[in-house]
């Protein structure tokens, strides 16, 4: 069975466009540090950190997010018994998909399981830091070897209308990041 890991906000709205075109043979887990978002979704839901000052998010820092991520090692590890693959998505240039991604993947491998990061990197109009962020969150995976597919959404920005509203750029976004997972589920 392949375990898809929704991390942070962006990765856990991908997760609902995931389960409406492949709900069979994949098993999907929402994970935030932010307990309010875990309550909205139909996967199983992972709080990431043990003490509640992770509970209200990360702040956009992504030592957090690896912090919170590195606390729930066992309830992770858990998780992906039986997995055949684990596949985690997740929107970089925030702080839980950005710090937690890695460590996630770092738990599968170590179990012996193929792992894939599928990230998102922000739209140029969402600014420098989290570009920044976001980058350093590649970097990561470089470093640690993990596998991975990256999005840069500035690249569906030719898709839609020249002054297209916020929420169909991120809808799209999901979307892209949800197609590239599910490409991975059949690869």
């Amino acid at each position: 069975m392949i375990k898809v890991f929704g991390v942070g906000d962006g990765g856990i709205h991908a997760l609902a466009k995931m389960r409406s075109e492949l709900d069979r043979g994949v098993a999907y887990f929402a994970v935030n540090t932010e307990a309010t978002s875990l309550t909205e979704t139909r996967a199983t839901a992972l709080q990431l950190g043990r003490t509640p000052m992770y509970h209200f998010g990360t702040g956009g820092d992504p030592e957090v997010g690896k912090r919170a991520a590195e606390e729930c090692t066992d309830d992770l590890r858990a998780a992906m018994l039986g997995a055949s693959k684990v596949l985690i998505a997740g929107g970089f240039g925030g702080g839980t998909a950005t710090g937690a991604a890695a460590v996630i993947a770092d738990i599968a491998q170590r179990m012996g399981l193929p792992a894939i990061v599928v990230a998102t990197l922000p739209f140029s109009f969402e600014g420098q830091v989290r570009a920044q962020i976001a980058q350093r969150g590649v970097e990561t995976l470089r470093q640690l070897e993990i596998a991975s597919v990256i999005i840069r959404l500035d690249q569906l920005t030719p898709f839609v209308d020249s002054q297209p509203a916020l929420n169909r750029l991120y809808a799209m976004a999901d979307a892209a990041l949800a197609w590239h997972v599910l490409t991975q589920c059949m690869a």
